[in-house]
């Protein structure tokens, strides 16, 4: 079979798809039976094309899929163990990589046995920087209690990692997602492995490689070593550009194999493996310690009926102890609803959120200190701005790393899927599964880490929903929103107003949930699951995830977080000349809050005072506490219940606004968790779009439907 034979194409692809866009081709290498052909055929929807290659009985499958806008085409290449197999099948990968020369290519390891298939990916790493890697059989290996470090191996490589099961339908849309970052990314280092021994033979070989200048795309230190190795295809590719090259590598392997007493090839696939293994070391784990009587427990857990009660009571206990370790609630009502207001004043003042908080005050003092001389808008720009908006993402922390902790917990041992399983016969009648119920709940307590937790959902239509319907869900912050609302009520309607807007924002998400399902025909939301067994969670996987969650959050979302809060910041301390002012009521905000007071005449908000109502609505975007301290701040009384009632609201606009401020996004980490999370633009304006068109409308109607019932 002669070389020239591979450079024709074999199938014949179109060069540029419709609107003038290139394809970005891929190609699929793996190991065989390492689940290339499943992951094919999700990624191409089944519609495979078949053709044998030139020259060869080998047949390959090609196919097509579009995702945001781009085409891409698949080609499912023979199965190989290593790059430097020979006879048909090796020349048949070879040429497709070095001749056709793919945009991207996708490299499989078998979650299953990453230690013997992280070999190849390796090799291809070492090739070009255009890798990207996939996980396989994740729910094979979940059930076998065998843990991926995804991030650990993505540093460890260089090359972004996806995890995959084409069982669960998970990671398919991420996969499609890194392909086409990766093909519009800036060219990169290949990876390089030590050869000890053969070092300075590679370094002679790559030296004379490029003198002889070969074609960009190849690699020189990757030729060098498929040389020192006795390659026969890529001597035949660079033997006319590189013939001394070509000859010297052959002299150096016999130089090799008489000092070192083996041939360059086998000191190199040692090499390898000793690599491979120290990454896989380094980053999988496995859980063999059973618990005790899993075996009984598993009764009960499994259980149809016992099961909803037993995981929903568990799921409850979570949330109640996770946040009220960090925030109090909702330990702190509770102790105060019984009479013991001094235990109750221990838990508010000694949860972390409390200490965080006394932290960061500590460290503004003493700012403000430092900055005594300084301009006025220079100490507000660092402490109301800079340092304002860091505190933002720190009091965040906390509570995302205890929730992340918490469901790492309950990955790692076995329960999450026990409780996922037990939930969903109740919950898909909604239109979700039962992974929906943890992020739910935890938004309960804040938006921000239930959206965070969505992320353990596999199904990405489902994950969408979530990420559009949990922020209607009440947080504990827009709680203690209700709660000066309802005192400055002062009546039995204010408390009465609290119970109803949390039972119509619940039941808004479910028949929300319930109508998409109908309009978009959805099918019954289904449970494609292994059940592992139950087994002690071990710290080093409890760690990988809980860290990579906190991480996740720092990186992405704090920074835009922080941006938001900078934002708002210069919204409030600028005049529309841009002036600097100490006085809310003349900046860019207060502006906006006049220009939007028509808006809100439907709920009652009239009057010389109804831009303060409105200026809260916005401050209470960065957090919805800030509402309350707004509220002080812009009518120059320090108590913000009173500084409520000074406004002149009628109980009608009163409940309206806990509707308006119930149903709009809570927050600006929620909308950051929303863009992060999906990396989508247009998915977190709509979730945003939707929450204050969902919140007006509500409000409008209880404020009319209030003041009917008054008459």
């Amino acid at each position: 079979m002669s070389l020239s034979s591979f450079v024709a194409h074999f199938h014949g692809p179109p060069a540029r798809a419709e609107g003038g866009k290139e394809v970005i081709r891929v190609g699929i290498l793996g190991f065989p039976n390492v689940g290339k052909s499943a992951l094919f055929n999700a990624l191409t929807g089944g519609e495979a094309k078949v053709a044998n290659w030139p020259g060869a009985t080998v047949e390959i499958h090609y196919g097509y899929a579009k995702y945001a806008g781009r085409l891409i085409e698949f080609t499912d290449l023979p199965g190989v163990y290593s790059l430097g197999e020979g006879g048909t099948i090796g020349e048949i990968v070879k040429s497709y990589l070095l001749l056709q020369r793919p945009d991207v290519l996708l490299v499989l390891v078998d979650g299953t046995n990453v230690e013997r298939t992280l070999s190849l990916a390796l090799q291809a790493a070492e090739l070009s920087d255009k890798v990207v890697i996939a996980i396989t059989k994740l729910d094979l290996a979940h059930s076998r209690g065998i843990h991926v470090n995804v991030e650990g191996l993505s540093r460890a490589l260089g090359r972004k990692v996806v995890p995959t099961s084409v069982g669960w339908g998970l990671g398919l849309e991420e996969l499609m997602r890194a392909i086409v970052e990766v093909h519009e990314s800036r060219r990169g280092a290949p990876l390089r492995v030590d050869y000890g021994p053969l070092e300075p033979y590679l370094a002679e070989i790559s030296s004379k490689l490029e003198q002889a200048e070969l074609p960009s795309y190849l690699n020189a230190r990757w030729v060098a070593v498929k040389l020192l190795e006795r390659d026969s295809f890529v001597e035949r590719l660079v033997g006319e550009r590189a013939r001394e090259a070509v000859e010297d590598a052959r002299e150096m392997g016999v130089e090799v194999t008489r000092a070192l007493g083996k041939e360059p090839a086998g000191v190199i696939a040692e090499a390898r493996f000793r690599r491979s293994l120290s990454i896989a070391a380094g980053n999988v784990a496995r859980s063999t310690l059973r618990l005790r009587r899993a075996e009984r427990a598993d009764k009960l857990m499994l259980d149809p009926r016992l099961s909803p009660l037993i995981s929903a009571a568990f799921i409850f206990a979570l949330f109640f102890a996770g946040f009220t370790v960090n925030t109090g609630f909702p330990l702190n009502v509770i102790l105060s609803s019984f009479g013991f207001s001094q235990l109750a004043e221990l838990v508010d003042k000694y949860n972390l959120a409390a200490l965080m908080e006394a932290g960061i005050g500590y460290a503004i003092s003493l700012l403000e200190r430092l900055l005594e001389d300084s301009p006025e808008w220079a100490r507000s720009l660092l402490i109301e701005g800079v340092v304002g908006g860091i505190s933002v993402v720190l009091l965040f922390l906390p509570l995302i790393f205890t929730i992340a902790l918490m469901f790492a917990l309950l990955e790692d041992s076995g329960l999450a899927p026990r409780f996922a399983y037990g939930l969903h016969p109740h919950t898909c009648k909604v239109g979700l599964s039962g992974h929906s119920l943890f992020p739910a709940v935890v938004c309960l307590g804040c938006n921000v880490g239930g959206l965070m937790a969505v992320r353990a959902s596999p199904n990405y239509a489902e994950r969408l929903k979530l990420y559009l319907l949990l922020p209607f869900l009440p947080c504990q912050a827009r709680l203690i929103v209700f709660l000066a609302l309802a005192a400055a009520v002062g009546s039995l309607v204010g408390l009465v107003g609290i119970l109803v807007t949390y039972f119509a924002s619940i039941s808004l998400v479910a028949l929300l949930s319930y109508l998409l399902d109908k309009i978009y025909k959805s099918s019954r939301p289904i449970m494609l699951m292994d059940i592992p067994n139950l087994h002690m969670p071990l710290r080093r996987v409890v760690w990988w995830m809980a860290w990579s969650t906190t991480k996740h959050f720092l990186y992405r979302t704090g920074s835009v977080i922080f941006i938001g809060a900078l934002l708002t910041w210069a919204l409030s301390s600028f005049t529309p000349s841009l002036e600097y002012t100490s006085d809310p009521s003349r900046s860019i905000a207060a502006h906006i809050s006049k220009a939007l007071v028509p808006l809100f005449e439907p709920i009652g908000i009239e009057g010389e005072k109804s831009w303060m109502v409105i200026y809260g609505l916005m401050a209470g975007f960065v957090a919805k506490e800030i509402y309350l301290s707004s509220m002080a701040v812009i009518t120059g009384i320090e108590n913000p219940i009173e500084a409520i009632s000074s406004l002149g609201l009628s109980e009608a606009t009163i409940l309206a606004l806990m509707a308006f401020i119930a149903l709009y996004i809570p927050c600006l980490g929620t909308i950051s968790v929303i863009y992060t999370e999906t990396r989508s633009v247009r998915v977190a304006l709509t979730a945003l779009v939707l929450s204050l068109l969902t919140g007006y409308v509500v409000a409008v109607a209880v404020y009319h439907a209030f003041s009917l019932a008054a008459l």
